[in-house]
């Protein structure tokens, strides 16, 4: 994933910057997707590289655990996340609580201390901290985030 963001970066550096990046991309969804997030960090020419703290544990709809490259520049949508799991020790503190906030499917709750898919259960869920070790002082105890 870093080495393909990486290459292609060269080689947009290489070929003069083109701004259509839909054009010039070489895109292999199965290595990286080139979600707004991860195009718009290669036109400000942001380099990324490999950091295995970045491999993470996370759920997926919602009881499937996966591996996950957790790295802003190729994610959407991080909102507090960052802060509420910022690295692997503090997952093993902090908890989150996790409702589903839509009609689709009345009521969904599930407590993780891993990183949760934002659509799991079928709906945008709301985050609610339970625990928040070496958090901002403000938000030591309880925080909450909604999307």
């Amino acid at each position: 994933m870093v080495d393909n963001y990486s290459s292609e970066l060269n080689r947009w550096r290489s070929k003069g910057k083109p701004q259509d990046l839909e054009k010039f991309l070489k895109v292999d969804a199965r290595v990286l997707k080139w979600v707004r997030h991860t195009k718009r960090q290669l036109l400000r020419n942001h380099e990324v590289s490999f950091r295995s703290d970045a491999i993470r544990e996370g759920l997926y709809r919602p009881f499937c655990r996966q591996f996950y490259y957790f790295e802003s520049s190729f994610n959407e949508d991080l909102y507090q996340l960052p802060e509420m799991l910022p690295n692997r020790a503090i997952e093993k503190e902090n908890r989150l609580l996790c409702v589903n906030q839509t009609q689709e499917k009345p009521f969904v709750s599930l407590v993780t201390n891993k990183l949760p898919n934002l659509v799991m259960a079928g709906g945008l869920p709301g985050l609610i901290w339970i625990h928040c070790l070496d958090c901002p002082k403000q938000m030591r105890r309880y925080g909450q985030i909604r999307r």
